[in-house]
Protein backbone atom coordinates (compact mmCIF):
# COMPACT_ATOMS: atom_id res chain seq x y z
CA UNK A 1 0.00 0.00 0.00
CA UNK A 2 1.57 3.25 -1.13
CA UNK A 3 -1.30 5.73 -0.71
CA UNK A 4 -4.50 5.79 1.28
CA UNK A 5 -7.38 7.83 -0.13
CA UNK A 6 -9.94 9.21 2.29
CA UNK A 7 -12.94 10.99 0.83
CA UNK A 8 -15.22 12.67 3.34
CA UNK A 9 -18.13 15.16 2.97
CA UNK A 10 -15.99 18.31 3.20
CA UNK A 11 -13.12 17.16 1.02
CA UNK A 12 -10.56 14.45 0.55
CA UNK A 13 -7.14 13.42 1.75
CA UNK A 14 -4.30 11.36 0.36
CA UNK A 15 -1.97 9.80 2.91
CA UNK A 16 1.43 8.58 1.72
CA UNK A 17 1.51 5.58 4.04
CA UNK A 18 5.26 4.93 3.77
CA UNK A 19 6.05 8.44 4.94
CA UNK A 20 3.27 8.85 7.52
CA UNK A 21 3.83 5.68 9.56
CA UNK A 22 5.12 5.06 12.15
CA UNK A 23 3.68 8.15 13.81
CA UNK A 24 2.70 9.37 17.27
CA UNK A 25 -0.46 8.12 18.95
CA UNK A 26 -2.02 11.57 18.72
CA UNK A 27 -1.61 11.71 14.94
CA UNK A 28 -2.70 8.08 14.57
CA UNK A 29 -5.92 8.62 16.54
CA UNK A 30 -6.90 11.56 14.35
CA UNK A 31 -6.27 9.61 11.17
CA UNK A 32 -7.83 6.37 12.39
CA UNK A 33 -11.09 8.12 13.30
CA UNK A 34 -11.35 9.35 9.68
CA UNK A 35 -10.44 5.93 8.36
CA UNK A 36 -13.08 4.24 10.49
CA UNK A 37 -15.79 6.53 9.14
CA UNK A 38 -14.85 7.00 5.51
CA UNK A 39 -12.66 4.15 4.22
CA UNK A 40 -13.70 0.89 2.63
CA UNK A 41 -13.11 -2.45 4.31
CA UNK A 42 -10.52 -3.29 1.67
CA UNK A 43 -8.52 -0.12 2.42
CA UNK A 44 -8.71 -0.88 6.15
CA UNK A 45 -7.44 -4.43 5.55
CA UNK A 46 -4.54 -3.18 3.42
CA UNK A 47 -3.57 -0.61 6.06
CA UNK A 48 -3.78 -3.25 8.79
CA UNK A 49 -1.40 -5.48 6.82
CA UNK A 50 0.98 -2.58 6.26
CA UNK A 51 1.01 -1.72 9.97
CA UNK A 52 1.58 -5.37 10.86
CA UNK A 53 4.54 -5.65 8.47
CA UNK A 54 5.94 -2.37 9.72
CA UNK A 55 5.75 -3.61 13.29
CA UNK A 56 7.47 -6.89 12.38
CA UNK A 57 10.14 -5.09 10.37
CA UNK A 58 11.14 -2.79 13.24
CA UNK A 59 10.93 -5.64 15.76
CA UNK A 60 13.45 -7.58 13.70
CA UNK A 61 15.60 -4.46 13.25
CA UNK A 62 15.83 -3.93 17.01
CA UNK A 63 16.48 -7.57 17.82
CA UNK A 64 19.30 -7.97 15.27
CA UNK A 65 20.65 -4.42 15.13
CA UNK A 66 19.39 -3.78 11.60
CA UNK A 67 20.53 -6.96 9.88
CA UNK A 68 17.25 -8.88 9.65
CA UNK A 69 13.88 -8.21 8.04
CA UNK A 70 12.00 -10.70 10.23
CA UNK A 71 8.77 -12.14 8.81
CA UNK A 72 8.57 -9.44 6.17
CA UNK A 73 8.66 -10.22 2.42
CA UNK A 74 11.93 -9.30 0.71
CA UNK A 75 10.22 -6.90 -1.73
CA UNK A 76 8.36 -4.99 1.02
CA UNK A 77 9.70 -1.50 1.70
CA UNK A 78 9.00 0.32 4.99
CA UNK A 79 9.70 3.68 3.33
CA UNK A 80 11.54 6.64 4.75
CA UNK A 81 15.19 6.73 5.66
CA UNK A 82 16.59 3.60 7.28
CA UNK A 83 17.15 4.05 11.02
CA UNK A 84 20.72 4.95 11.76
CA UNK A 85 21.25 3.72 15.30
CA UNK A 86 19.73 1.34 17.82
CA UNK A 87 18.02 4.12 19.77
CA UNK A 88 16.23 5.34 16.64
CA UNK A 89 15.22 1.76 15.75
CA UNK A 90 13.73 1.30 19.23
CA UNK A 91 11.78 4.54 18.93
CA UNK A 92 10.38 3.55 15.53
CA UNK A 93 9.56 0.08 16.86
CA UNK A 94 7.56 1.56 19.75
CA UNK A 95 5.65 3.84 17.38
CA UNK A 96 4.98 1.03 14.91
CA UNK A 97 3.75 -1.26 17.70
CA UNK A 98 1.55 1.49 19.10
CA UNK A 99 0.09 2.28 15.65
CA UNK A 100 -0.74 -1.37 14.98
CA UNK A 101 -2.35 -1.95 18.38
CA UNK A 102 -4.33 1.27 18.14
CA UNK A 103 -5.60 0.31 14.68
CA UNK A 104 -6.62 -3.14 15.97
CA UNK A 105 -8.50 -1.50 18.86
CA UNK A 106 -10.31 0.71 16.38
CA UNK A 107 -11.65 -2.36 14.62
CA UNK A 108 -12.93 -3.85 17.87
CA UNK A 109 -13.93 -1.00 20.16
CA UNK A 110 -14.89 2.67 19.91
CA UNK A 111 -13.71 3.53 23.44
CA UNK A 112 -10.26 4.69 22.27
CA UNK A 113 -11.82 7.56 20.30
CA UNK A 114 -12.93 9.37 23.44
Amino acid sequence: MKELYIKYPNGQMVIHVHRFFPCTQKRAKKLFSLIKQYCTDQAKAELCMHLFLLREYYRAQVETFGQDRGNVPADWDPGGDPPGNQRERKSLRRKAMSNYLLFCEMEVDDAWMS
